[in-house]
């Protein structure tokens, strides 16, 4: 039955024992346990059917909102429920009243009914997550010891509001994590990634990210203003309201600053870690552990069974040890692949710090892992190395490292490509070889080298070659005598390679400019004997000098079309945005790609 006298409810914030409270106060009981008693009192407070129900009838609110903002007995041990938030039990408040004295005071003077039942506790103040009242912008604050702690009414009348000073003013980005937090007590909820985690996680989320950047980025900004100058918890919140992609960029901003080795990796995370995998099995936890698991695995060179907050299952990054150790590759050479792609810039850095992709490592490592030494593929074909070496120069094995050690050159070539050489030179059908002779015999009776003829047989000029035996080696072959020249020079198709002193006379240019042509690979070079010298030279193929001319056009020539000042020329090239084949200085003249002139109008007449 409704009782005599009534008080305004505030459905969007207050909590049912506040009601009861201010039923107590306007109905002129002591206290509110005198007109439930202690335990009626514990049962509102939860939200039981029974108790919200004889509140509903004394005060005329309905069941539903009354139970809103009680406080159930929580399904999961060290969590409660408070509106639509869930929170862990060290969120509670315990042992004193918490509120705001401003809230308290405007209630008495603005409110509506009898003044003694006119303040009410709002549902924010039960817990410690919400640290601030976000209306008057300032701390809560905590009653005294011995003041009434779930009876506003009786808390007011004794006047316990008017013996706490006002909280200290707080700054707007926490006010903004705690109106967050309000909203979500009060059932604001999107689909969006923050709104699908519990507020427990949340909390937890946004201390770590936060953390995160205090301690990894201290130049990281937020809205223009220092992350550093906020507090952890307002720095989480904005970035994790982000979402997922930006929780990855803030993450990854951390790694890519300071590169952590797979082996520090929970170190550098900090405290996350270990409260991650405590609640690996925890639903409310699994969209964020597998956030932060998939972000480590995608930016972190941690492996198979390496271990960050669950264990990992496959890799996706590399560092320079990790590579080396799974290709059985020296460091050293490591680096010096990758560098050479262009997959990794030369650093100082140790090589757990020196990260790149799997795929990266498996294009670059994977064949040079699968390559032979000039030693491994003499001793194949039964030569000595000299020999691997000569026809490595001479272009028919293409190698895919090359450097020097000590004072000597070192090759290596791919098994692919050694294995295709090798079907070029054994794999002919063989054809009767009663006239045929050996290599040696061969160049006794002609002024060639073993060399050149391998060259010929690899390049299909020969068409009687047979093997002596079944060795697949350089001694079982045999040659027809009468198919070879006197000499190298006797043999066709020397008139389609030019010398570079021919390149730089068809080009009307110098030296320096075919070298820096050659070496920036504009030119491409194949190594051939010399006919005179019967040395290995350097050669360049008529046809790429003649593209070469159709395609490009230097500065001087660019210059000339349009009569005008290099300089200035030089100037509008720039201007237009165009880039010459490579950067040139001193004597080595500047080329541009005809195609890009034309496009860009700037092609001289006739050129």
């Amino acid at each position: 039955m409704r009782l005599p006298v009534t008080v305004t409810f505030h459905p969007e914030t207050e909590t049912p024992l506040s009601l009861a409270s201010r039923l107590a106060r306007a109905m002129a009981y002591p206290s509110m346990t005198s007109l439930l008693g202690d335990t009626m009192a514990r049962a509102v407070f939860r939200g039981e059917e029974d108790a919200v129900k004889l509140l509903s009838s004394w005060s005329g609110v309905a069941a539903d909102q009354l139970r809103r903002f009680a406080v159930p007995v929580s399904e999961q041990a060290g969590e409660w429920r408070l509106g639509d938030a869930v929170f862990r039990k060290e969120m509670r408040v315990a042992g004193r009243f918490r509120f705001c004295p401003r809230c308290l005071v405007e209630d008495i003077e603005n409110g509506a009914g009898r003044p003694q039942g006119r303040p009410y506790e709002r549902a924010a103040w039960l817990t410690t997550a919400v640290t601030s009242c976000t209306r008057h912008r300032e701390l809560l604050v905590e009653a005294d010891d011995g003041a009434p702690m779930s009876d506003v009414g009786l808390f007011v009348s004794e006047g316990c509001h008017l013996r706490c000073d006002p909280g200290s003013p707080v700054a707007g980005s926490e006010i903004e994590v705690d109106a967050y937090i309000e909203g979500r007590i009060a059932g604001n909820r999107t689909r969006s990634f923050i709104d699908r985690q519990e507020v427990h996680v949340l909390l937890m989320l946004f201390h770590f990210v936060g953390w995160l950047v205090h301690n990894r980025l201290p130049d990281f900004r937020i809205g223009g203003v220092t992350a550093s100058s906020m507090g952890i918890r307002a720095v989480g919140f904005n970035i994790v309201k982000g979402g997922k992609d930006e929780i990855e960029a803030v993450v990854k901003a951390a790694i890519d600053l300071h590169r952590p080795a797979a082996l520090t990796i929970t170190e550098f995370f900090g405290p996350m870690v270990r409260h991650l995998r405590r609640n690996v099995k925890a639903p409310s936890y699994a969209e964020a552990i597998e956030l932060f698991q998939t972000i480590v695995e995608r930016h972190v060179p941690v492996g198979p069974g390496d271990r960050f907050v669950t264990t990992v299952e496959q890799r996706q990054v590399h560092s320079v040890r990790s590579a080396g150790l799974e290709y059985s590759m020296d460091r050293l050479r490591v680096r010096k692949l990758l560098e050479e792609r262009g997959v990794i810039e030369p650093s100082r850095l140790s090589d757990r710090q020196v990260y790149f992709s799997v795929s990266d490592a498996d294009n670059v490592l994977g064949g040079a892992a699968r390559s032979m030494t000039t030693t491994e593929m003499a001793e194949a074909l039964q030569t000595h190395e000299d020999r691997v070496r000569d026809l490595i120069e001479r272009g028919m094995l293409p190698v895919s490292e090359n450097g020097v050690k000590g004072d000597r050159p070192f090759y290596r070539v791919e098994v692919s490509e050694f294995e295709r050489f090798r079907q070029r030179l054994f794999g002919r059908s063989p054809v009767a070889s009663s006239d045929l002779v050996t290599l040696a015999q061969a160049c006794r009776r002609k002024s060639l080298s073993i060399d050149d003829i391998l060259e010929m047989v690899v390049e299909g000029r020969l068409n009687r070659v047979a093997y002596a035996d079944g060795s697949r080696t350089m001694d079982s072959i045999l040659v027809d005598v009468a198919e070879l020249p006197v000499s190298v020079g006797d043999w066709g198709g020397a008139d389609d390679y030019l010398s570079m002193t021919e390149v730089k006379n068809v080009l009307a240019t110098t030296d320096a400019t075919v070298s820096a042509l050659v070496s920036n690979g504009v030119l491409p070079i194949e190594v051939r004997t010399n006919p005179r010298t019967r040395r290995p030279q350097a050669f360049v193929h008529r046809s790429t000098v003649d593209w070469f001319l159709d395609s490009h056009l230097s500065l001087y020539g660019i210059a000339r079309g349009w009569r005008r000042n290099i300089a200035r020329m030089k100037g509008e090239l720039d201007k237009n945005g165009m880039k010459p084949v490579f950067e040139a200085s001193g004597k080595i003249a500047t080329y541009y790609r005809k195609k890009e002139l034309s496009e860009a109008s700037l092609l001289p007449p006739n050129a």
